[in-house]
């Protein structure tokens, strides 16, 4: 299969208010790829674009062909799984089962998703949360090169998510098969996406390999879609950090420590554990300009009103969030 699976050029999609979509230029490749922003950023629009169920008013949206001169076989999980009310849950497997996948394969897949007894329920009998895995199995199923999928576990229970989305990476990586997901959660493109496409208001603000994007942003609408950020203007930085540049810096909370000191610039208002990190707010010492920071546990409570200075942390010593 071809490495360019979409390439996209001055895309434009009318709304009512303005524009639904806006993407200047933009190359999807073969591998994982997260589509990844608030609600309303324009996720599913997007992938409805990908998969030619809407269209663009300007522009273009090109699907590549592979190398035997064949459209890339792409198969398309929607917002709401697209199941089939009438048909049971295995069948929703062998309707749509590549030719080689055999039942072995099928109860396989049902039993990874922990759907084997309900293998003969129909969609209105199983929860939002068994819908959207049978969803997913009968993707896997189909064999496809190139599986589009919006928000594929939205409904599925914390506990198991991150047991279903192994699941999912395996299978994809095993076959040969390259994702396109859209999530409005940092951990899951964090853990199983090597390329982010970061949307904001509907416009695509950043896009790239997911742990160049996360450990240096370039800007604060990107940072913020990939996790928590201690984002410094330019001035900011240099009365918080003393980094004297004309670029603002975004700090992660693994980038960022609060460390005791008596020449420290700053003194402690508050300070609060969140799992594995803590929340800490600070003020300036040589005015009142207060802002709470994000860092890890490991640097200790400091105590309201210690004095303390902010040290920058090589980021390549931590790709990946502390919260994962």
């Amino acid at each position: 299969m071809t490495a360019l699976l979409w390439q996209l050029e001055a895309v434009q999609m009318a709304g009512a208010a303005g524009p639904r979509l806006t993407v200047d230029r933009l190359a999807i490749t073969a591998g994982r790829t997260a589509v990844i922003g608030a609600s309303g950023a324009g996720k599913t629009t997007f992938l409805n674009l990908l998969v030619e169920f809407e269209s663009t008013t300007t522009g273009l949206v090109q699907r590549l062909i592979d190398d035997e001169g064949q459209r890339i076989p792409v198969y398309w999980v929607p917002t709401h799984g697209g199941l089939w009310p009438h048909v049971p849950a295995r069948d929703h497997l062998s309707a749509v089962a590549a030719p080689e996948c055999r039942d072995e394969e099928i109860d396989s897949l049902l039993h990874s998703f922990d759907l084997s007894d309900r293998a003969d329920a129909r969609p209105g009998d199983l929860s939002a949360g068994e819908q959207s895995r049978l969803s997913v199995a009968r993707a896997l199923a189909t064999r496809s090169a190139v599986l589009v999928m919006d928000e594929p576990f939205v409904h599925v229970d914390p506990a198991r998510l991150s047991r279903y989305w192994k699941q999912l990476d395996t299978e994809c990586q095993r076959r040969n098969i390259s994702l396109v997901f859209s999530t409005h959660s940092p951990e899951s493109v964090l853990r199983y996406a090597d390329v982010a496409i970061c949307l904001s208001d509907g416009r695509v603000v950043g896009s790239g390999p997911v742990e160049e994007l996360y450990l240096h942003p370039p800007t604060r609408a990107v940072a913020e879609c990939l996790g928590p950020i201690n984002w410094f203007e330019a001035n900011e930085a240099k009365d918080w950090l003393g980094v004297v540049d004309q670029q603002p810096l975004g700090l992660r909370a693994e980038q960022l420590r609060v460390v005791e000191s008596e020449t420290g610039t700053s003194t402690v208002v508050d300070s609060r554990t969140i799992g594995p990190l803590r929340e800490t707010r600070l003020r300036l010492v040589t005015s009142e300009s207060q802002r709470t920071l994000l860092h890890l546990t490991s640097d200790g409570s400091p105590a309201i009103g210690q004095r303390v200075m902010l040290q920058q942390v090589d980021p390549g010593l931590s790709t990946k969030s502390p919260m994962n």
